[in-house]
C-alpha cells in the first residue's frame, strides 16, 4: 500500500465487493439506457411524422390547386369548343403565328363555301383582300388585347368578294394561343352606307335649302344652301322649329294647321310661304314637305326642299306691273284716239 501511495481522487478502486455491486446494477442500466433511446426515438418518429402530414398537406393543397386550374382550363377550352360548333354565326380558329386556319364552323363553311378540309388548308391570307402585313398586325393587337374587331374584304369559294367584320379573342387550345374569330356580313351595311354618303354629299351640294326634321318638327340637318338663304348656320338650326327661325308672321294659323295635316297623313305638301331671314328681311320660297316613312310604316322625319323664290316673285311682280302699266298706256291710247277721232269728225259734219 505504501509503495502504490493513495489512489488518485475520482478513481474508483475495483475491489470484490464493488465488483459484485456493479454486476448487480448493470440490468438497471441497460434497462435505463434503453428507455432513454426508446424515448428519443419516439420523439424523433414524431418530429418525423409531423413533418410528413405537413409536407403531405403542402403537396395536398398544390395538388388540389393544380387540378382546380386544370379543370378551369379544360373546361374552358370544352366550353370555347362547344360555343364554337354551336354558334349560328361564322366562326374561323385562326394560329396568329402561322395565319393558317386551323378549324371552322359549320357556318362558316356555309357563308365562305369552303369545306372543313379545305379550310384546314388554307390561310387566312388566301381568302383576304388585306396584306400580309396588315393582317399581321391585326392579330398581333387580337392576341395583345389591343383592339379585337376588324374590317376586312374577303373572298368567298365563289369568287365573290364581301365586307366582314371580325371580332377576335386569343383563346388556349391544348397549350397553344388561338384567335376565335367570329365572322358577321356588313356588305350590304357597307352599301347602305355608302349610298347614305352619296346622298348626303348631294344634299349638302344641292342648290336648294334642305331641311330634315323629326316627327315632331325639330331640326336635325340642314344643308349649306339654308344657312346661305336663312342666314342660320347649322348650330343655331339643329333641335329648333323651322317656323322659331323664319315665320313671318303674314301667313294665318289656318295656313299652318293645313300644312300639318297634310304631311301627317302621310301626303306631300307644296306650296308657297313668304319668311323672314335672321337679318329680318322678308322672302319668298317655294316649299315641298314630304314625310319620312320607317319599317314599320310610321312616320319618322319629315324632308322639306325649299327654293328661294324671290327674284322670281319680284320679276312676276314687274311684269305684272309692266303689264298692268301697258294696258293702261293701251287705255289711255285707245280713249286718246277715240276723243280725238270725235274731235276731227264733228267739224267734218258740221261742213258737210
Amino acid at each position: 500500500a505504501a509503495e502504490l501511495g493513495h489512489a488518485p481522487a475520482g478513481l474508483i478502486v475495483a475491489s470484490p465487493a464493488n465488483a459484485v455491486a456493479s454486476a448487480s446494477n448493470w440490468p438497471l442500466l441497460v434497462l435505463l439506457a434503453g428507455l432513454t433511446l426508446t424515448a428519443l426515438a419516439a420523439v424523433l418518429l414524431d418530429t418525423l411524422l409531423q413533418r410528413k402530414r405537413v409536407v403531405e398537406q403542402l403537396v395536398e393543397v398544390r395538388t388540389t390547386a393544380l387540378q382546380d386550374a386544370l379543370w378551369q382550363l379544360s373546361h374552358s377550352e370544352e366550353h370555347h369548343r362547344m360555343l364554337f360548333e354551336r354558334l349560328k354565326i361564322p366562326m374561323l380558329a385562326i394560329d396568329p403565328v402561322t395565319g393558317l386556319i386551323i378549324e371552322a364552323n359549320a357556318e362558316a363553311c356555309h357563308f365562305y363555301g369552303f369545306s372543313h378540309v379545305e379550310f384546314r388548308c388554307l390561310k387566312i391570307i388566301d381568302i383576304s383582300q388585306a396584306g400580309v402585313e396588315e393582317l399581321r398586325a391585326a392579330m398581333a393587337d387580337a392576341v395583345s388585347g389591343t383592339r379585337n374587331a376588324f374590317e376586312f374584304s374577303q373572298r368567298m369559294a365563289s369568287g365573290e368578294i364581301r365586307q366582314v367584320e371580325g371580332h377576335a379573342s386569343p383563346i388556349s387550345v391544348d397549350g397553344q394561343i388561338l384567335l376565335y374569330v367570329a365572322v358577321l356580313d356588313i356588305t350590304r351595311r357597307k352599301h347602305f352606307e355608302a349610298q347614305l354618303r352619296l346622298q348626303s354629299q348631294a344634299v349638302d351640294a344641292a342648290a336648294n335649302a334642305i331641311v330634315i326634321t323629326d316627327r315632331q318638327g325639330r331640326i336635325e340637318r340642314v344643308n349649306a344652301a339654308f344657312t346661305r338663304v336663312t342666314g342660320y348656320n347649322v348650330e343655331e338650326a339643329i333641335g329648333r322649329n323651322p317656323r322659331e327661325l323664319v315665320k313671318s308672321g303674314e301667313h294665318p294659323p289656318e295656313f299652318f294647321t293645313d300644312m300639318w295635316q297634310t304631311i301627317m297623313s302621310g301626303k306631300i305638301w307644296r306650296g308657297e310661304l313668304r319668311n323672314r331671314r335672321k337679318d329680318g328681311t322678308l322672302y319668298d320660297e317655294d316649299q315641298t314637305i314630304a314625310p319620312v316613312i320607317d319599317e314599320t310604316g310610321q312616320i319618322s322625319h319629315f324632308v322639306a326642299i325649299k327654293q328661294d323664290i324671290t327674284e322670281r316673285k319680284a320679276a312676276e311682280t314687274a311684269l305684272i306691273e309692266a303689264k298692268q302699266h301697258a294696258e293702261a298706256a293701251n287705255l289711255a291710247k285707245s280713249r286718246f284716239l277715240a276723243i280725238m277721232s270725235h274731235e276731227i269728225r264733228t267739224p267734218l259734219n258740221a261742213v258737210m
